[in-house]
């Protein structure tokens, strides 16, 4: 008993210290910024509302995390992929979290981005239908609901049915929206497919005439989910978004490590979702440590994303992982959190 009351004193003082350490090693330039005003950071997610998969902006907000590095960061939903790029490009937020696809298109067509990282790379998505429809082949002809064309709503699915031997081409694919209007849709039968993430998985699974055809982060095991996307007057803020960076790293760790106290600031945002659904999704999460505590992107799920993408014909070319990605902020957060 003694031992182990040791231990977690050690642990505490230890979080005391390295907490006390990323107090302390804020660029003077952030210093200064507190004194004069927090430099400002504008945050945009691609889902309305914001999804639990992304609350760990958030996180980082409510703990005080960017307050005590000097900044002070708005954080908005701007709905779709190719909506919340637009943004970025037109200068309308500094920093993005978005699904790659998007991105990667973007660039190619000539884009000012670069990728800063990922919190949330691994697939959080399920594909939900009716169970008069067995099997992913047999979306072919069936209406599925996305949020978007050319959103990972849909990327994701597509290539998910192409693995399975169908032809994506003959999905009925309609617009609708978020992830809970869609299940609504799905629930009342307003479609016979859509995709979601965990969060309404038991929700989907209470109605005896709805089931579950696949776990897409299953059949697409290194899939760049979605990442954070900055642009280039942003880039050059470089001490704001290192700061930025390692504070939003600090808020994912916490998120991870206390899955309990992180629902009920995602119930706060989402109060009329069902407490259980968002406790279920957060437990889930932190079991599977599901996000990437410093937002290192994996040189694997690059090449897994941009293989699959160019395989299946939606991306005609990749630009090189060392000129797209930008690893400096979550390697700068990957040291100050040891």
């Amino acid at each position: 008993m003694g031992s182990r009351a040791a231990s977690n004193n050690t642990t505490t003082r230890r979080r005391i210290l390295q907490g006390a350490a990323l107090s302390v090693a804020a660029p003077a330039l952030l210093r200064s910024a507190r004194a004069q005003g927090l430099a400002k950071v504008r945050v945009a997610v691609a889902t309305a509302p914001i999804e639990p998969n992304h609350h760990y902006f958030l996180y980082a907000k409510t703990l005080g995390y960017y307050k005590e590095a000097g900044i002070d960061v708005d954080i908005r939903s701007i709905p779709g992929d190719v909506n919340c790029l637009r943004a970025l490009i037109a200068g309308d937020t500094d920093v993005a979290n978005l699904a790659c696809y998007s991105a990667l298109s973007a660039a190619n067509a000539g884009a000012r981005i670069r990728n800063i990282g990922a919190f949330a790379p691994r697939f959080d998505s399920h594909i939900g239908a009716r169970k008069t429809i067995g099997s992913l082949k047999e979306l072919e002809g069936k209406s599925f609901a996305v949020s978007g064309i050319g959103d990972i709503a849909q990327v994701g699915p597509m290539l998910c049915i192409e693995q399975a031997g169908g032809d994506p081409s003959k999905v009925q694919w309609v617009t609708v929206g978020s992830g809970s209007v869609r299940i609504q849709g799905l629930i009342g039968g307003a479609f016979q497919a859509t995709a979601f993430n965990t969060v309404y998985v038991k929700r989907v699974q209470s109605y005896d005439y709805l089931h579950i055809l696949a776990e897409q982060g299953k059949v697409l095991p290194e899939f760049i989910y979605t990442w954070e996307v900055a642009n280039p007057a942003m880039l050059a803020r470089k001490d704001v978004l290192t700061a930025f960076w390692t504070a939003t790293a600090r808020a994912v760790r916490w998120g991870q490590e206390n899955p309990a106290d992180a629902a009920k600031v995602s119930q706060d945002y989402l109060p009329d979702e069902p407490k259980a659904e968002i406790s279920f999704q957060l437990d889930t999460y932190a079991k599977n440590k599901h996000w990437v505590v410093d937002g290192v992107l994996a040189r694997n799920y690059w090449d897994y994303t941009t293989a699959a993408l160019q395989r299946h014909g939606l991306l005609p070319k990749a630009p090189k992982y060392e000129d797209f990605v930008v690893s400096d902020f979550s390697l700068a957060a990957r040291a100050a959190l040891q």
